[in-house]
């Protein structure tokens, strides 16, 4: 008798972590099919390639920077949104949901940043708001810079590379649109920040 109830108290204690994986499999799932579900409904813009990824800047979605002295509430307070609109946090940046129906590339407020989506692995990417820039005239960075209406952060003449600012509520495609269409350019590619690293 007292081997049998032990027994089933060895079986029932055995069995809680196989309900708790269950459990935790099962929320896996539903919060996979809700972002899904969020990616789909997200309006897009057109498609663009950085750092080798494809990605589509996205409406409805908005990234802040987290200084060390704010928690993620208070980014969101800033920035005007609810703690249920917190998506998620990569690095030092609170992405979380905007206007739902905003489009892609409106011009938004300076605190905030757009975000756009990995086509190949639906991940968000944080769109810092600058142009990397080939150029085939390495001398020509502040003249293309002031003609497109950018700031120049940094040229390396000597790479043939420049690397441009574009102002907060300025179209950062058309932007880049524009630049690529520039004689004096070989590639225009938007920076785009998907993975940061872990703190140690």
């Amino acid at each position: 008798m007292r081997a049998t109830m032990m027994t089933l108290v060895l079986a029932g204690l055995l069995a809680v972590p196989s309900f708790g994986a269950a459990q935790g499999k099962a929320a896996a799932t539903k919060a996979s099919r809700q972002r899904q579900a969020l990616l789909r409904s997200l309006p897009r813009g057109e498609a663009f390639v950085s750092g080798g990824q494809k990605y589509q800047l996205v409406g409805g979605v908005r990234a802040a920077a987290m200084d060390a002295q704010s928690t993620e509430r208070q980014v969101l307070a800033r920035a005007g949104a609810a703690p249920a609109d917190h998506l998620e946090t990569k690095g030092t940046f609170v992405v979380f949901r905007g206007t739902a129906g905003g489009a892609p590339l409106a011009a938004e407020a300076a605190s905030t940043l757009p975000v756009a989506v990995n086509q190949r692995t639906g991940g968000f990417g944080v769109v810092l708001g600058s142009i990397t820039v080939r150029l085939r005239e390495a001398a020509a960075a502040e003249a293309i810079a002031k003609e497109h209406g950018l700031a120049l952060i940094f040229a390396a003449p000597h790479l043939s590379t420049a690397f441009f600012k574009v102002p907060a509520g300025q179209d950062i495609q058309a932007a880049a649109v524009a630049l690529a269409q520039d004689a004096r350019v070989a590639s225009a590619e938007i920076e785009v920040k998907e993975h940061f690293a872990e703190p140690q």
